[in-house]
């Protein structure tokens, strides 16, 4: 597993490169300069860039050109940080990607503004695309429509907070949009820029929103699995400590006996941050299989993706989709 995360680090990192030399080059703006240092926080601290390579890859992967669709990554990858900033001030959480949150580095006001200044320039990084009009009407309903989906998943994660059971379909409702739309909507979009037809651009599409899902029940795993914050790169256990519904909390709750879920509930409402406290949740967590059952959904997405993929024409592109599906649900952080 090692060796193939390595190998695939390694045939992505041109990818990287060129996506964070058109980011520098797009954030760099001087004044007022608290404000653009904030911007530009999360991006510099670098990140594995996975939502603007599946859209150049899906482009790719129908003989499209990395140059033609960047504007359009360029936008996704803002957009997501612009995403992540509001998310952070909303969970109160103190890192991202190894470093400070943006609003605990510059204070919530800034912060905030930060976030409202890249959701902006996500529409003026679409304006340097090269696509005739009818197309770039699309491509720019569709960001807004996606900006509007992640807000209100954003909202729906919140309000599963107050309520003591929430099915499974409404939680995957909630990550559709808060996680899933935005893979769906960079591959699908790569797609179209690079002139797919309507087949093509369906499956990819599909395979984008699978992704998606995949990569959010695996990040609910994480949160439960991992013992190292400094591999997660954020705080651990954050989401049980925070209260938050997710797949192994909802899943524990739908399966543990009447008993054991209210143990488990008034373990939940302490909102305790003791070792002792933490302990407890996860051993409810273990005994109803929680745990395992969340892993294996998000796998069971991975591969449902990589289905999806095998309808597209077989070249390098389509490979490393198809790596990137596998590595998801693989990776530590």
């Amino acid at each position: 597993m090692q060796e193939s995360r390595m190998k695939l680090d390694n045939v992505l990192q041109p990818y990287i490169n060129q996506i964070d030399r058109e980011l520098k080059g797009f954030l760099n703006r001087k004044k007022p300069e608290e404000l653009y240092e904030a911007v530009r926080h999360l991006p510099n601290a670098g990140g594995k860039r996975f939502r603007p390579i599946v859209s150049i890859l899906a482009a790719q992967t129908v003989g499209g050109d990395i140059n033609e669709v960047m504007p359009f990554a360029v936008s996704i990858e803002v957009l997501h940080t612009y995403t992540m900033i509001h998310d952070d001030i909303i969970d109160d959480d103190a890192k991202r990607r190894g470093v400070e949150a943006v609003h605990k580095k510059f204070g919530d006001h800034v912060g905030l503004l930060a976030g409202d200044t890249l959701h902006s320039l996500t529409f003026e990084a679409l304006g340097k695309l090269n696509v005739d009009a009818a197309l770039y009407r699309e491509i720019v309903m569709d960001i807004s429509k996606l900006s509007t989906e992640i807000s209100e998943g954003q909202y729906h994660d919140l309000n599963f907070e107050r309520q003591r059971k929430i099915a499974d379909m409404d939680y995957y409702h909630m990550i559709e949009r808060k996680t899933a739309s935005l893979f769906e909507v960079a591959m699908k979009n790569g797609a179209k820029i690079a002139g797919a037809d309507a087949s093509q651009v369906k499956k990819l599409s599909e395979a984008g929103r699978l992704m998606g899902l995949a990569y959010q029940v695996w990040d609910d795993y994480l949160d439960v699995a991992s013992d190292s914050e400094s591999e997660l790169g954020k705080q651990i256990y954050a989401d049980i400590m925070r209260g938050k519904k997710t797949m192994p909390l909802v899943r524990a709750l739908d399966t543990l006996d009447p008993f054991d879920k209210r143990k488990l509930i008034d373990a939940i409402k302490k909102k305790d941050t003791s070792k002792e406290n933490i302990d407890e949740i996860l051993g409810y967590l273990k005994k109803s299989g929680a745990i395992d059952w969340t892993r294996d959904r998000a796998k069971e997405f991975s591969s449902h993706a990589r289905t999806c993929l095998t309808a597209l024409p077989e070249n390098s592109a389509r490979n490393l989709l198809t790596e990137i599906c596998a590595y998801i649900v693989e990776r530590k952080s």
